[in-house]
């Protein structure tokens, strides 16, 4: 067998294993995902040779209003935050619901990284408005649509400085809200 080929199963054996380690717990609009191992999912990614092992994407998940996301973590950056920044993104994908929901999603997602510390609750959260004019939010026609997130969610320089904060036995967990505008409107009754 041809060594790149031997380097690129085994680098695909241990990813798959990683894979199934990650948690999603859903409740309402509310997505919690923990990410054990994430100092050797940082390593997988940055020692990476393929481009399909540089992030983590997410099993699909549904929240109350129906729409399905999944979440794509890459936890050396993406784009120009390649190496430097932790980015996050989000992907609309195709639902049995969609027959039924509004599109284009429209509404307020926020990323938050939770503190893990016991006392201090420095959690680090970034929002970004979903928009009618952003084609990631349209009806998907596809299996999912292109994902749209934060590049430099947090830096790595402040993600190392910060690791006692952010990971703890070698976990962070990350939380999203993803708050669909016209079930506002519908809550305020």
């Amino acid at each position: 067998m041809d060594k790149s080929v031997a380097e690129k199963s085994n680098e695909e054996k241990k990813l798959n294993t990683l894979y199934k380690s990650p948690r999603i717990t859903v409740k309402g609009d509310i997505v919690l995902l923990q990410l054990p191992n994430f100092h050797l999912f940082q390593q997988m990614h940055r020692n990476a040779k393929h481009k399909q092992f540089t992030h983590y994407h997410s099993e699909p998940f549904e929240i109350i209003t129906g729409y399905k996301f999944r979440l794509l973590i890459f936890t050396n950056g993406c784009g120009a935050a390649k190496g430097k920044s932790l980015s996050i993104y989000l992907q609309l994908m195709k639902s049995e619901n969609d027959a039924w929901l509004t599109y284009p999603f429209r509404g307020i997602l926020t990323f938050v990284l939770l503190d893990k510390s016991t006392s201090r609750g420095d959690h680090h959260c970034r929002s970004f408005l979903a928009r009618g004019t952003n084609k990631s939010f349209e009806k998907p026609t596809s299996e999912y649509n292109q994902a749209h997130g934060l590049e430099n969610f947090l830096s790595l320089k402040t993600l190392e400085e910060k690791k006692s904060v952010y990971i703890k036995e070698n976990t962070i967990v990350i939380g999203i809200a993803i708050r669909y505008h016209e079930y506002l409107e519908c809550r305020k009754w």
